[in-house]
Formats: C-alpha cells, structure tokens, sequence
C-alpha cells in the first residue's frame, strides 16, 4: 500500500450525536507500520491559537492526551454492505500504547465503508472501550485522507538537527524531470525504530510527507511529538510535544544522507531507520 496520512473528523458512541474532542492524525506507512496520535481539544481559543505557532507553546500535560498508541496495521475484505459496497476489515495491533505497559493484549479493529460520492473519506464501525464509561460501546468515526506533499530539500545546515545521527556519504542520484524538464520533488515516508528490551524501551516514529510524528515508552515513562511543515517561511513546526524523552523527529524529516539500516545514537538508545521510501 501507499503511505497514507488520515485525519479523523469526527466520532460518535451509539446512540449519541457525532463531534470531535480531539485532533487525531494518524501516519501510516507503506510497510503497514502507523503511529496513531490523539490530542484532546484545548476549550480556549486563544490558547489554541499561541499552540499552533512556534516551537515554545506546545508543551502540552498529559491530561490533554486522549491516546496514543503505534504498531502495524492490516486489513482484509469483508463482505459486502446492504448496498453492494465493499467493506474492509482492519486490525490495528498495538506495539507501544500509552494506556498500558501490555499493548499486545489491546483489541482494536473495525470495518470501514465507503461514502457515497466522497472518494476522500470514509466510516469507520465497531465495538471499543469508551474512555468516559469504561464499557464496551459501539462506536462510529469518519476519516478523512490527506494528499502527501513533497517538502523542497534543506540546505546543508538548515533546520532541525538530526541529534547523534549517523554521517552517511550520499550517493549520486539522477534527478527526475516533469515533461517540461523542471525538477521533480519527491514525497518522503520514513520509519524509525527503538527496541531495546532490557531497558524495556520502545519506540516509534513515522514522517509522511509534511507530517511526522513519533512515541517513546522507556519503562512507565511515556513521550510523544507531532510536527508539521508549515511552508518554506517557518519550515517545520512541533506542534505538539508531552514528555521530555528524546525522539528522532529530526533526523526522520531530514532524511538526507539516510538509508535503511542506518541508525541514529542518543545516549545508550539506537533508532533504527527500517523504512525509506520516495513516491
């Protein structure tokens, strides 16, 4: 599959109306390998507002975190809907989740439906634990796909710093050309892995395209970051940051020099760059 970014617009708990208390993003790789973030609304605009610009007003407390959880994700089809429509069955298998030390016991799936005449988004159904209840309830949410966007490439010393990153020597490449011979940007997705058992640390960080975002469990302390290309001006921007571990955002969106297997050190931790695609 393509990598794919996924933005939910709204949730509901049967029988209640449908509404969207948090900012949900969701990156998915082409490897199936997904970092799912869910950041609780804040209720005061104004405070939203001083959140969505810079690098300091995104410290947010874990109260404001709905979920966050990453794995690998499959889907099958499914039998067919009352309307003929096909109907996926997909299963999200938790590796890393901040709700529990044991993800793998965590059951998450669901069935997702086409929507008539919208090719961008789709309905999700099946059965969770409501937060608000702690029962099992049937549940309905609407996704909606985001476009990748190619980012144009960093000048040498530009932006983030890739801390304890690997120095690669880069290899020439052939540049692509549109039909009017103009030079051709390439979507990025990338995917960085931290295991380390003893320590009982592991992480995940996925960039697609204009969007990256990551989560780190190290014993029963947790951290997570999203961070979003807001144009060449301001370039990238976290927008979202709990904790204080380290996490390998940077060197996931700049990704020059890097190839699979390439690792990026800090401290006694090694992430591990296990995918590197261009589409």
């Amino acid at each position: 599959m393509a990598p794919n970014i996924s933005i939910r617009e709204s949730i509901r708990w049967i029988p209640d109306p449908f509404s969207e208390p948090t900012s949900t993003l969701v990156l998915t790789s082409a490897g199936k390998r997904f970092v799912d973030i869910r950041v609780l609304k804040d209720p005061s605009p104004s405070h939203d507002a001083s959140a969505s610009t810079g690098n300091t007003g995104n410290l947010k407390p874990f109260s404001a975190l709905d979920w966050a959880f990453a794995g690998t994700s499959s889907s099958t089809i499914a039998s067919p809907d009352a309307d003929g429509n096909a109907v996926a069955h997909c299963e999200w298998r938790h590796w890393i989740d901040h709700r529990t030390e044991k993800p793998e016991d965590v059951v998450d799936e669901g069935w997702m439906y086409p929507i008539d005449g919208d090719d961008q988004r789709s309905l999700e159904k099946g059965r969770m634990v409501n937060p608000e209840t702690g029962r099992m309830t049937e549940y309905e949410e609407i996704w909606r796909d985001v476009e990748a966007v190619a980012i144009p490439d960093r000048e040498e010393g530009e932006g983030e710093a890739g801390e304890g990153e690997d120095e690669e020597d880069e290899e020439d490449e052939e540049v692509e050309t549109d039909e009017e011979g103009e030079e051709e940007e390439e979507k990025v997705s990338a995917v960085l892995i931290l295991e380390e058992p003893e320590q009982r640390a592991r992480g995940m960080v996925v960039r697609i395209g204009q969007y990256c975002q990551g989560v780190l469990r190290v014993k029963g302390e947790f951290s997570l970051e999203r961070w979003e290309w807001v144009g060449e001006e301001k370039g990238w921007e976290r927008k979202v940051r709990m904790g204080s571990l380290f996490l390998p955002c940077g060197p996931a969106m700049d990704v020059l020099g890097m190839e699979v297997g390439s690792q990026v050190r800090h401290g006694d931790f090694r992430w591990e760059v296990v995918e590197l695609d261009y589409f």
